[in-house]
């Protein structure tokens, strides 16, 4: 795989539950990408069948499932950085599956590598109280096996460690003299990604909280704002 060495590196976290990209979002990726010089990776928790019917189609880097599958640029095919176990699963789906019944609303999410147990459409309060009661009893009851527990926004995922969404940057994209890096992120799982990043990248996490970015802003649309800024630079 080649990188333009006078390129830019742009990665962007999506880590919505359900909602497909809007307009703008699509825009802004076209538009970075139409320029050979910039290499995008979109990072996020999803799972590759959901990114690909999304993204499949633009000349980007994708990565799924918080870093266990990587499609490159250029690339068709998908590869696993993780080897394919289920077997412990069968241990955490039944404590997973028992929250259902008591949030109405939550939903139980299956990916490759992780099982995810989604609140966004249930009461705020009870979904939020579920959440913490979840964290608990999953980080005790996986306490001595190699399994990391995610909790999210609205989310509280179980998955596979051994990767993150810094990997692929350090064990891949590091390797390369990128002249301007820049990343963006709203979850505590782009804490990953920006930690693997040099100190010269400009890192933003959206959400006035304390993060490893360089940065922070108040809202997504600020992000938007700065990448349609970069679109209409270059052209």
């Amino acid at each position: 795989m080649l990188f333009d060495y006078d390129g830019t590196l742009v990665s962007l976290s999506v880590q919505r539950e359900t909602a497909l990209p809007d307009d703008r979002v699509m825009g802004i990726l076209k538009g970075l990408v139409s320029d050979s010089t910039n290499h995008v990776v979109l990072v996020s928790g999803r799972p590759r069948r959901d990114l690909e019917p999304w993204f499949g189609e633009l000349p980007l880097t994708l990565i799924a499932e918080h870093g266990a599958w990587v499609r490159d640029r250029g690339d068709r095919e998908w590869r696993s950085t993780l080897p394919l176990e289920e077997g412990w699963k069968v241990r955490v789906r039944p404590v997973m599956e028992r929250f259902l019944d008591q949030v109405p609303g939550s939903s139980l999410e299956e990916k490759d590598f992780s099982i995810a147990w989604h609140y966004r459409a249930a009461d705020v309060e009870s979904g939020t109280l579920a959440a913490k009661d979840l964290v608990d009893i999953l980080t005790t009851l996986t306490a001595n096996f190699d399994l990391q527990v995610l909790p999210g926004n609205k989310v509280v995922e179980i998955r596979r460690g051994g990767v993150n969404k810094g990997t692929h940057f350090a064990t891949h994209l590091a390797r390369e003299p990128w002249d301007f890096i820049l990343a963006a992120g709203d979850d505590w799982t782009d804490e990953a990604l920006f930690a693997a990043l040099p100190p010269s990248a400009f890192s933003i996490r959206v959400g006035i909280t304390a993060s490893s970015a360089r940065l922070n802003v108040e809202s997504v649309a600020a992000i938007l704002d700065l990448l349609e800024s970069l679109v209409t630079a270059t052209r």
